[in-house]
């Protein structure tokens, strides 16, 4: 609300009071003598602070706005061009892993929670990650995925291979680096495990 509506707001507010004031004087005013005139007094001083208040409410006071959710600063977003992937089982809780081919021969590993909503779950839920065009979203600051935006067309992937092993932890690379090497290398290196 601007400046000037608030100080309108505040205009009415007082005009509000003046009258309400004026009109319970004259109400009032008749009967401030005999018994009547000491609770009609105490009425008139409780009721006048009352009545401004009531008014500042209802025409003056700035109306609360919602505070809009805390949301992180920009998002850091990427958008890829896939060929192909392959799938690596779930180890433990970790989320799915995908090896996705990108058009520049490179390839993109992924692995996480994140990525457990877009896959198939029965009829009620077709097969939405990989595909041929996505965008993931990570938060700039924590480098954690917030979303995986999907589009173009859905790649199957071509296989399901074993879940990295314990002994294979500090071999696993990490979650959204593109790696050097060659898609069917990398295919036949985990499939023979």
């Amino acid at each position: 609300m601007g400046r000037l509506a608030y100080a309108a707001r505040l205009g009415i507010a007082a005009l509000g009071a003046f009258v309400a004031l004026i009109a319970l004087v004259n109400l009032v005013g008749p009967h401030l003598e005999g018994p009547w005139a000491v609770p009609l007094g105490v009425g008139l001083a409780i009721a006048l602070p009352a009545l401004c208040f009531l008014a500042y409410r209802l025409f003056g006071s700035r109306p609360a706005m919602p505070r809009p959710p805390r949301t992180p600063g920009p998002l850091a977003s990427t958008a890829y061009r896939a060929r192909r992937a392959f799938r690596v089982a779930e180890f433990e809780d970790e989320g799915p892993a995908y090896f996705v081919e990108l058009e520049d021969g490179s390839v993109l590993f992924l692995v996480g929670q994140y990525l457990e909503e877009h896959e198939p779950k029965g009829e009620a839920r077709p097969r939405r990650f990989p595909c041929s065009e996505f965008t993931v979203h990570r938060d700039p600051d924590e480098g954690y995925v917030v979303e995986v935006t999907c589009g173009g067309s859905v790649l199957e992937p071509e296989v399901v291979a074993p879940p990295f092993g314990a002994d294979e932890r500090d071999e696993v690379p990490g979650d959204g680096e593109v790696l050097r090497e060659r898609y069917d290398a990398l295919k036949t290196e985990r499939l023979s495990v």
